[in-house]
């Protein structure tokens, strides 16, 4: 499946729904925009899937080009514009997933037992308190992260 959200489409894939799976997906979205949004999701797996940043300034200056920044407007406050961003989702697994260009690439917060395994995030753009290529907050107890590969060029 292939997913391509319109630039003025704040997020690509909204999930709030308990045991979804996601499996075998490619999703395109707005530099400005999150990817793969879950929240209330326990039990959500990801699999098989690439979630990758589009979009580029369009002036005639040659010098400024680049992904266009993360609005300062809610939900976003300037550095939330993850490929994929989560919160609220106990027992969520991400496995064989690619990550491009987001704020941040993989960032889940406020969920218990979340595992990231087989999982690769290119060039995090920030600004800070993005930029990560993987993240669990300190409410996401006994969390995991293996197999992992992270390049920011």
């Amino acid at each position: 499946m292939y997913i391509l959200a319109s630039p003025t489409d704040d997020t690509a894939l909204k999930i709030t729904h308990e045991n979804v799976t996601v499996k075998n997906v490619v999703v395109h979205h707005a530099a400005n925009a999150r990817g793969i949004f879950f929240v209330r999701a326990p039990g959500l797996r990801i699999e098989n899937v690439e979630v990758i940043a589009y979009g580029v300034h369009g002036t005639t200056d040659e010098n400024n080009w680049g992904p266009q920044p993360c609005p300062a407007r809610a939900p976003f406050g300037g550095s939330k514009c993850s490929n994929i961003l989560g919160v609220l989702a106990d027992g969520v697994s991400l496995e064989n997933v690619y990550v491009e260009g987001g704020s941040s690439g993989i960032k889940i917060l406020k969920s218990k037992y979340a595992s990231m395994k087989n999982v690769i995030a290119k060039n995090m753009r920030g600004p800070f308190p993005g930029g990560q290529c993987f993240a669990l907050n300190n409410k996401s107890d006994h969390g995991t992260l293996e197999d992992f590969y992270c390049l920011n060029e």
